[in-house]
């Protein structure tokens, strides 16, 4: 039996479970409880803050010991099982305990021995250390970025992917696809930012000689390059329009932005219908995007409802909203697909 520590969005961590064809799945409160016979891609999830496995006792293997067991961990350092020990909560990474240590973690059912944390150094590097970044712009949380990548393989079994992010921006979705050493295309309507950025991340220790390839191209024209036939899932962050600061919120201005980043996401998916029908040649996609949702307070307006009604040629699925403290513009995660039955 292994046992999972969700993240902020319990619904995106879930759904990335599905990845893993999880059973007997049980959640009580941010613990989730689930059998699998596919444990090397549980070490591929970013939505989980850690993963373990069951276990009867509590045998240390290295000097240095944490729990959120307050009580066990002073019972082993004072029979001198363990030199030294830190009282962590669930919810939080201790890094030292993560390289250095052991983590056992007493559940409302059993005591669990963690074997996997959230690779919080890389989503570090993605966020603030990349030349270009700025979180006034919309900039995707690598994070999201990552759980995303694996709720749109849920419906796929390859071992090789070609991941595909027409909005490419900073180029977070294709920092992660490296990571897990898959090919990556992406494209935008100014790739100078992406460009900086792959040229930066080829000198951190987290890339992977794998594919990349960047064109320049504006969504609301259709999508014709031959090579995009090779790939396999779409994932990316829609635009979300400018930046919007609090004190320059109001009604009139959201509705004004929204029937803009409209006209958008309209042209966007009419020119990804053709572009399946047409160039895609087993006429078969899934893609996951993030599009804005803009909280007003008393009232809200979702980009993804608006427009449903065009959006006749694919399945979809909506998953969550994703967003961070203090955002008007939240993130609401869709998941698509076209089948060849379809």
């Amino acid at each position: 039996m292994y046992v999972g520590v969700v993240g902020k969005n319990p619904k995106l961590s879930l759904e990335e479970l599905m990845l893993v064809n999880p059973t007997d799945v049980k959640v009580k409160h941010r613990w989730v409880f689930f059998n699998t016979q596919n444990e090397e891609l549980l070490y591929q999830l970013g939505g989980f803050v850690k993963i373990g496995k069951v276990v009867e006792k509590v045998i240390p293997t290295k000097s240095l010991l944490g729990s959120n067991d307050n009580d066990l961990l002073k019972v082993l350092k004072k029979s001198k099982k363990i030199q030294r020990y830190k009282l962590i909560s669930p919810e939080h990474i201790n890094q030292e305990v993560a390289k250095k240590g052991e983590e056992f973690l007493s559940t409302p059912f059993w005591m669990v021995k963690i074997f996997y944390w959230q690779p919080i150094e890389l989503y570090q590097t993605i966020d603030f250390e990349k030349p270009l970044r700025g979180m006034e712009v919309g900039m995707m949380p690598s994070k999201l970025a990552h759980i995303m990548v694996n709720i749109a393989r849920v419906w796929k079994n390859i071992e090789s992917w070609t991941v595909y992010d027409p909005f490419v921006g900073f180029g977070t979705t294709g920092m992660i696809t490296n990571r897990l050493s898959w090919n990556f295309i992406g494209s935008d309507i100014n790739i100078s930012m992406a460009k900086a950025n792959f040229k930066w991340w080829q000198t951190t220790p987290y890339y992977q000689n794998s594919k990349i390839t960047l064109f320049k191209h504006d969504v609301t024209n259709p999508f014709t390059k031959p090579f995009l036939k090779n790939v396999d899932i779409i994932v990316t962050e829609g635009w979300l329009g400018p930046s919007l600061r609090w004190k320059r919120i109001y009604s009139a201005l959201i509705k004004d932005i929204f029937e803009k980043v409209k006209e958008v996401y309209i042209s966007f998916f009419k020119n990804l219908e053709q572009f399946v029908l047409n160039v895609h040649p087993k006429r078969e996609l899934t893609w996951v995007i993030s599009m804005p949702y803009y909280d007003l307070g008393k009232d809200t307006k979702s980009m993804f409802e608006a427009l449903v009604p065009i959006i006749t040629f694919a399945k979809f699925q909506r998953i969550d909203i994703y967003w961070r403290d203090s955002q008007r513009v939240k993130r609401e995660i869709v998941r698509f697909l076209i089948s060849g039955n379809d």
